[in-house]
């Protein structure tokens, strides 16, 4: 008997705390400077990206392949996360908004808001914020946020504003 206990032992130490101690040194990986040197790429890719005449990349599905614990931070993109890993595969996708709830209002409009700043040509971005100023009640802002994003991008004024 001590001697299958021993193996059971050894087979254990010797399978899951190589996996264990690897997970941690591959989240501790994921440093202050790795988000800083991401953040300096993504800003500078999507420059490049500008320049060409091309679509920015959206924050909350890059850094959810970059470091999904670092995404669901971010309010807004936790909730697209969770959207996504629950099966909704649109949910990753910055051209599909998700559903608005009442109590996630607030928290929408300071994410949209955090994402603006980020990127001030971010149509998609002033369009959703205006959705959710539309739920609120805010009409004068969300018909701002919603010329915003129709003059940063024509096709917005063909896209339903529900």
């Amino acid at each position: 008997m001590k001697v299958i206990v021993t193996i059971c032992i050894l087979f254990w130490l010797s399978s899951c705390v190589p996996v264990a101690i690897g997970a941690g040194v591959y989240h501790s990986a994921k440093s202050k400077e790795a988000h800083e040197y991401f953040m300096t790429k993504f800003h500078q890719t999507n420059a490049e990206r500008e320049a060409k005449g091309l679509k920015p990349l959206d924050w909350c599905s890059e850094a959810y392949h970059f470091d999904k614990k670092w995404a669901m931070k971010d309010k807004n993109c936790k909730r697209r996360i969770e959207a996504y890993e629950a099966g909704n595969l649109n949910a990753l996708d910055p051209n599909v908004p998700l559903p608005l709830d009442d109590a996630q209002l607030d928290d929408s409009i300071k994410s949209y808001t955090k994402t603006i700043e980020l990127n001030p040509k971010d149509a998609e971005a002033y369009y959703n914020r205006g959705l959710a100023y539309k739920k609120k009640g805010n009409l004068k802002q969300s018909q701002a946020d919603y010329e915003k994003a129709v003059e940063l991008n024509p096709d917005f004024a063909k896209k339903p504003y529900e």
